[in-house]
């Protein structure tokens, strides 16, 4: 399993629009557009709620608490940390 967070860094030059733009991104009508055009999950139940009953089941992105009993968190890649680095920076440069 694995997670994207929203965070403010601490040296964050416009903390109050990041705590906006925090706000907005997690309105559930705003998560919904954003789970139905990117696919990405949303932790609020309000957005769950509203996102099509395909979406809500499919166990991948929404597992059940029996699905989650063997789950772990990849925390350490280890040697592969060079191959994460270098797809991140293909990723960010667009190349």
């Amino acid at each position: 399993m694995w997670m994207d967070n929203l965070v403010i860094s601490r040296g964050a030059k416009n903390v109050d629009a990041a705590y906006r733009f925090i706000d907005f991104v997690l309105r559930p009508e705003i998560a919904r557009v954003i789970s139905e055009e990117i696919g990405y999950t949303s932790p609020n139940r309000e957005t769950i709620k509203l996102l099509p009953e395909k979406v809500r089941a499919n166990r991948i992105a929404y597992p059940t608490e029996e699905d989650l009993k063997n789950a772990e968190f990849q925390t350490e890649v280890g040697e592969a940390l060079p191959i994460y680095d270098k797809y991140w920076q293909r990723l960010k440069s667009g190349g």
